[in-house]
């Protein structure tokens, strides 16, 4: 088996993406691979490393997962766009957002203005979305909820990981706010799961083996992971959920809820429109696929 390389890049999130492609015996098969290293991802250039080497990391192993798929065409499928939140990154469009069942806000605010931010305004019974990315530590995340009335309180569909999960810690926080819900966007072990919705990025990591709601989501990537974390999501039967794919106005998309897209061979893709480079004459998967 063959494994080419092509890059592009993403201009609507000013983002450096790698498409692979593997061929044997006249077939191809392609996905994408990007990092958020911000966010604890391991950089690109050593992903790519990985995938000469070990293929140890998830990205890499996905990646290789979903080119895999398509290469067999077992990726070919119809799928009605699921609802999904609606992704605000900055407070002041909170106000002014048009109207959306659920609203994902990513703070900006520290958490005393955000909560006098968001008991100021009239949300409805878990429509709120919050997703901190661990900014906060225990203490920050306790004063917070605090400080939010009761009002703001019971508009929070979930709080996704106010700060780094520790079972002890966020299981007081359950044990003192028992109407609150807590997320997860990580890929960790423990013991007991001190959360009640774990957020799964298809394109980073397998199904997880978890019980409690899940919701998919797009990796802020491009259109092809976007496809691939979507089919798969429906393999899995999760698109009843409120889904994180609200994201396709960034990647030139023309979707809404409701909508039939046609996942076709090469995730909706021409090969022609990209330039690649061999990288392996003689590649191979060095994990067992699942």
């Amino acid at each position: 088996m063959k494994l080419f390389i092509a890059e592009k890049t993403q201009k609507s999130l000013d983002k450096k993406i790698l498409i692979l492609k593997l061929e044997d015996q006249n077939e191809a098969g392609i996905a994408s691979l990007t990092s958020w290293p911000h966010l604890g991802d391991t950089s690109l250039a050593d992903l790519k490393l990985d995938l000469l080497s070990d293929q140890n990391h998830s990205l890499v192993q996905k990646s290789l997962y979903f080119a895999m798929k398509d290469l067999k065409q077992e990726n070919l499928k119809n799928i009605t766009l699921p609802e999904s939140h609606k992704l605000i990154q900055d407070e002041k469009y909170l106000a002014t957002s048009p109207p959306f069942n659920k609203l994902k806000l990513k703070p900006k605010q520290n958490f005393e203005k955000l909560a006098e931010t968001l008991n100021a305004l009239n949300f409805k019974a878990n429509s709120l979305r919050l997703d901190f990315n661990n900014k906060l530590s225990f203490d920050e995340f306790y004063s917070f909820l605090k400080l939010c009335h009761s009002k703001t309180l019971e508009a929070f569909d979930f709080i996704e990981d106010p700060f780094a999960y520790e079972e002890k810690l966020w299981a007081q926080i359950k044990a003192d706010f028992p109407n609150l819900s807590l997320a997860l966007d990580h890929s960790i072990e423990f013991n007991q799961p001190c959360f009640d919705f774990y957020i799964w990025k298809p394109a980073k990591s397998f199904y997880p083996n978890i019980s409690c709601n899940i919701v998919p989501t797009h990796y802020m990537s491009d259109e092809i992971e976007w496809y691939c974390s979507l089919w798969e999501a429906s393999e899995k039967k999760l698109l009843n959920n409120i889904c994180g794919f609200g994201t396709e106005h960034l990647l030139n998309l023309d979707f809404k809820a409701g909508d039939m897209t046609v996942i076709k061979k090469h995730w909706n893709q021409n090969l022609d429109d990209f330039s690649w480079h061999l990288l392996s004459e003689n590649f191979q998967l060095t994990f067992k696929l699942p």
